[in-house]
């Protein structure tokens, strides 16, 4: 049978709406992923079950807690992010908060929202040339060009150049005559 146990964390009431979502969707989606019993009750969030599983899901509440606390709204995102990266190091919303590569022209800014797109943006500050590898839709062209405009109104370089492939990414039709030079 496993180690039962229950701890309480104290949730000041002005960033309770923020951590319990709407109609305490957060909550319950905590509650799935963990396999614990969250109560909210009088500024205070009581949370039971499996000794393992209400340590992460403690520290999972502390993390947005905080996050909430620097001025964030929490989004559906941030509680599936921390759901499935509850117990990895270095897998923490304030570290992927303090790394603002912009801002965008209504003022919001721009970061990376998980630890790929972090090594990303590292990789692009640290090295000449990155190569972005992945998935359609996760930020790779996004996160390359708000560090090219960082970059260009730092006078880091003189200008921007977009390219875009010369034949369709699906064709095989070996290799394109010239050398590499023209084919720059």
């Amino acid at each position: 049978m496993p180690d039962n146990k229950e701890t309480t964390i104290e949730i000041p009431a002005e960033h309770e709406i923020n951590i319990a979502g709407y109609l305490d969707s957060h909550i319950k989606k905590m509650e799935k992923a963990f396999g614990v019993m969250m109560v909210s009750r009088n500024g205070e969030l009581h949370i039971s079950g499996p000794s393992r599983q209400v340590d992460a899901a403690g520290q999972c509440l502390e993390e947005l807690l905080a996050y909430s606390q620097r001025g964030h709204d929490i989004s559906e995102q941030e509680i599936n992010y921390l759901c499935a990266t509850a117990g990895s190091e270095g897998n923490s919303l304030l570290d992927l908060d303090d790394d603002c590569i912009c801002h965008t022209m209504s003022g919001r800014p721009v970061k990376p929202k998980t630890q790929g797109q972090k090594r990303y943006v590292d990789a692009i500050r640290d090295h000449m040339i990155t190569f972005g590898l992945g998935p359609a839709g996760t930020g790779k062209t996004y996160l390359a060009m708000a560090m090219a405009i960082t970059a260009f109104r730092k006078e880091e370089v003189s200008r921007i150049i977009l390219t875009r492939p010369a034949i369709e990414a699906g064709e095989k039709l070996g290799f394109l005559p010239g050398d590499l030079q023209s084919k720059i």
